[in-house]
């Protein structure tokens, strides 16, 4: 089933617009890869799996220890970072998730 995307929200996030790029993790054996966007305290990772295959566990360091990210595809997919700043992710085929760093009281950065 093909998640249905609310794109008029997801082009309003000014950090996926005009956040500061770094590459986070590049896979080109699977066809996966993961950056993040930042303005000012604002933090947005996106996965994309470009892959015709699903993969389980991929996994990538980031520079955020024991954090909570929910998913903007489907709002409502969440996400912890471990105490190693590591991400374990299961994509599907042709899947991306756009994930933002949620504050401790639940709403979003």
């Amino acid at each position: 089933m093909v998640q249905k995307v609310n794109k008029n929200k997801i082009r309003k996030i000014k950090t996926l617009v005009y956040g500061k790029f770094r590459e986070v993790f590049a896979d080109n054996e699977r066809d996966v890869i993961a950056y993040e966007r930042v303005i000012e305290d604002q933090l947005i990772i996106v996965v994309i799996n470009n892959s015709f295959n699903s993969w389980e566990n991929v996994e990538f360091e980031t520079n955020y220890q024991d954090e909570r990210f929910i998913d903007l595809v489907t709002e409502g997919r969440t996400f912890r970072t471990g105490s190693n700043g590591k991400i374990k992710l299961d994509l599907k085929a042709k899947e991306g998730l756009i994930l933002r760093k949620v504050r401790i009281d639940g709403d979003y950065e």
